[in-house]
């Protein structure tokens, strides 16, 4: 069961230590990460004045925190609140929410001078005066008395918008004069209901999201899921309803629970990579850089101790009572959970925004068929060696936005945090301009299909005619072991994992990624479906050569519009090209609507429930109920 106790100290974690000792390994971690963040201050491009000074509010945030250095975190609270200030208008503005964190948090505000606590209530006053919303027939944009399923901008902005919306308003409720609960706000209405408007909202939100699958920027590495989950950490933190906190933890317990079961802990990162919107190359050709990487290893679920960046994000999460459960860190520090496939449904359907003439963003509306299925599946296929992991699309739908932006699907080796094959586009929206050399943002490029060790990735009819699909190969191990042109296969390994790549029109040119992270292989046919077969050593007495003589004595067509690939484990895969008709597997087609939210070894929640159940040897089930 769930068991919050803490303590300080911080040293390695094996399986034979007690509790009280891993409690107190993770609080000292926690505060030797922390710690790096104040000895290490941020740079002059991120102080007060600069356009995004955040970073300067996370390094104020760590010192109240650990009491340090508290003279000069109010001074750069105090420059912040002067030389960043937020105008009272329906406009962007960097978002506060670790402003507003500090002051509701009670570590950090009784560390607060008066003039710092006035300058705080002022940029509270000023980010929701006009920009929280609460009039359902009023536009969507921001409104919480419209419902869940209208995003703002996008997924970690909508939320980024609302958390600043609630955070302000708890401020203000609790300020002396001016401000106070009957305070007005633009609308007329006082600040008192607004603040219970957001309340219903984020415990609606948090039921949802669990409800319906975490999240539509499907399994961010990187900003987006760290600046998202770091204001569901906020919320729940700071919540005064105590549903509303309940709320909260649930959803984080059920996030890091469906995160632990695709857990690697030999790299420390998350192995199932299949995500959108990777449009930043270093985002998927380096593990490195996975944005929870250090977090979970301050919460024990590794041991390759990394520093957190970056960490004008970051401190909320480190800053923050909430501790993952004990049964959720013992299922990601197995390694030896063997192998299994697993699936999660996450939502995304719906069309373009919705844009008014006075607001700068627009709004996503998410749809749901009569099902309430929104046919978006995530599929993984996890071993100790390595693991597989595909989105599956049904291309006769219409998705917003954040789903069809910049498809990442692939392989990743346990032999090493960065060992990866993807497959995905290039070209975009920035393929011929200064940015080209870092990003390039594509739409409804690839999908794809996933079974047990084998997987299909394919360009989507829905593609840009003008993006091209290419294979991403690692440098190291993966890209030095590769053998070319064997019977139509490429042959790799690492560690204690063999591959076979297959391009049913086999010609592809190879360039060096500009990161020197690896090599692109671009396909010379865009519609070429490409097999990546997976084996395991353990499987193969011979070796390498007896997985590569399995492998190229496969059934394997691509003709009439259709590639069939049998895998070595007998499962017939079919893939149409440049069809919407969904792929299948042993003639079943790919159902991207599941009975089932989360279906993992460790995990379940049947779709339509309020109730998912985490279950792992050695503990009592942890059962968490999302009706509120």
């Amino acid at each position: 069961m769930s068991d919050r106790r803490y303590q300080s100290g911080h040293h390695n974690i094996s399986a034979e230590v007690g509790q009280d000792r891993i409690n107190s390994v993770v609080e000292g971690r926690i505060e030797e990460k922390i710690q790096f963040v104040i000895d290490n201050p941020p740079d002059d491009d991120e102080m007060p004045g600069q356009q995004d000074a955040r970073a300067a509010i996370g390094y104020a945030l760590a010192c109240l925190y650990m009491n340090q250095q508290v003279d000069r975190a109010n001074e750069l609270i105090n420059a912040y609140c002067e030389r960043n200030p937020i105008e009272p208008v329906a406009h962007f503005a960097m978002y506060p929410d670790n402003l507003f964190r500090l002051y509701l948090l009670p570590r950090s505000h009784r560390l607060l001078t008066e003039t710092a606590r006035r300058n705080i209530e002022k940029m509270a006053r000023n980010w929701i005066y006009v920009r929280s919303r609460i009039d359902p027939l009023a536009s969507s944009w921001n409104n919480a008395s419209r419902g869940v399923w209208h995003i703002t901008a996008s997924e970690n902005h909508d939320a980024s918008w609302n958390a600043c919306n609630i955070l302000a308003a708890q401020i203000l409720r609790q300020a002396e004069t001016p401000y106070g609960p009957e305070m007005k706000l633009a609308d007329g209405s006082p600040v008192e209901e607004h603040y219970q408007a957001w309340v219903d909202y984020w415990k609606e939100n948090f039921r949802q999201r669990a409800r319906e699958g975490f999240n539509c920027e499907i399994a961010h590495p990187a900003d987006y899921e760290m600046q998202l989950i770091g204001c569901w950490y906020s919320v729940a933190d700071l919540a005064e309803s105590a549903d509303l906190k309940k709320a909260g933890q649930d959803c984080l317990d059920l996030f890091w629970a469906k995160i632990a079961c695709e857990f690697e802990p030999r790299t420390g990162i998350r192995s199932a990579w299949a995500c959108t919107r990777g449009y930043v190359y270093t985002w998927h050709e380096t593990g490195s850089i996975s944005w929870s990487r250090s977090l979970l290893y301050a919460y024990g679920w590794h041991d390759h101790d990394v520093n957190p960046t970056p960490m004008k994000f970051a401190m909320s999460s480190f800053t923050s009572s909430y501790r993952v459960p004990n049964i959720v860190r013992a299922i990601a520090r197995d390694t030896d959970r063997g192998a299994y496939l697993a699936t999660a449904r996450h939502f995304g359907m719906g069309g373009k925004w919705e844009l008014s003439d006075a607001e700068r963003w627009g709004v996503y509306k998410i749809l749901f068929d009569k099902s309430h299925g929104s046919s978006i599946l995530r599929t993984l296929y996890y071993t100790p060696d390595y693991t597989l992991s595909a989105l599956t699309f049904n291309s006769a739908k219409s998705y917003i936005e954040l789903v069809r932006q910049s498809r990442i699907m692939g392989v990743t080796f346990s032999s090493h945090v960065d060992d990866r094959i993807m497959v995905y586009g290039f070209g975009g929206i920035h393929a011929n301009d200064s940015l080209a050399k870092e990003y390039q943002v594509c739409f409804c490029t690839t999908n794809g299909v996933c079974g047990t060790g084998c997987m299909i990735v394919a360009r989507d009819p829905g593609a840009d005619p003008k993006d091209g699909v290419r294979i991403f190969v690692s440098k190291g191990e993966v890209w030095d072991n590769r053998e070319e042109n064997r019977d139509g296969w490429l042959f790799t390994k690492a560690g204690n994992a063999y591959c076979g790549i297959r391009i049913a029109a086999g010609h592809y040119t190879v360039e060096p990624s500009p990161f020197g992270l690896g090599y692109y292989l671009a396909l010379g046919d865009v519609w070429s479906p490409v097999v990546i077969q997976m084996g395991r050593s353990e499987d193969y007495q011979g070796g390498f050569e007896q997985f590569k003589e399995a492998v190229k004595a496969l059934p394997h067509s691509c003709e009439d519009g259709k590639l069939s690939h049998t895998s070595l484990d007998n499962h017939i895969y079919e893939y149409w090209i440049n069809s919407s008709r969904m792929p299948t597997i042993n003639g079943k087609p790919i159902d991207p609507n599941p009975a089932k939210t989360y279906d993992y070894p460790y995990l379940s929640m049947e779709h339509g429930s309020d109730v998912a159940t985490v279950s792992y040897p050695g503990y009592d089930d942890m059962v968490l109920r999302f009706a509120y």
